[in-house]
């Protein structure tokens, strides 16, 4: 999503009272029902609830601690639009090609035949998303994908969409 854009391409709903969020500017949202809002920071919409961010503020701490320790990520954007099918680190080859063997069937089965049957673009949720590669692909074929992650980091979260 362009992020001068005031409506985002979703109809978001709160996760206290799961009313409507409205825009209020192209980074804010509020609710339409108690008044909470929502930010969008660093180009991510953050609708976790505050206790919910607090609860997994340590798994997420360790998760991308183990993440870099693999050396997950790239400063490259040539790295994120080359994947699944590349691994231009060469780090994680063997991990990307069952990626890549993943998201082949994936299209072929799911995907695909979705696609002929509706003759129009899909609005898709990536939950667990990671750097967005699968929302990245799944864009390029023309939906409209929304990206769901607890990690926002630019090399391994959802923060890795500046690529």
């Amino acid at each position: 999503m362009d992020q001068a854009s005031a409506h985002p391409p979703f109809e978001f709903a709160c996760p206290l009272c799961k009313s409507r969020l409205d825009a209020l500017m192209p980074d804010e949202l509020r609710c339409a029902f108690d008044g909470n809002i929502f930010l969008r920071t660093d180009g991510i919409w953050r609708l976790m609830r505050a206790d919910r961010v607090a609860r997994y503020a340590r798994f997420v701490n360790e998760y991308e601690t183990v993440r870099q320790a693999e050396g997950r990520g790239s400063d490259n954007t040539a790295y994120y639009r080359a994947l699944p099918f590349v691994d231009l680190t060469g780090r994680m080859i063997a991990h990307w090609k069952i990626r890549a063997a993943s998201y082949r069937t994936l299209i072929d089965h799911a995907v695909a035949p979705f696609e002929r049957r509706v003759g129009a673009s899909l609005k898709i949720l990536d939950l667990g998303a990671g750097n967005g590669w699968l929302s990245y692909q799944l864009a390029k074929r023309g939906h409209t994908v929304g990206a769901v992650d607890l990690l926002m980091n630019h090399a391994d979260g959802l923060g890795a969409y500046i690529h």
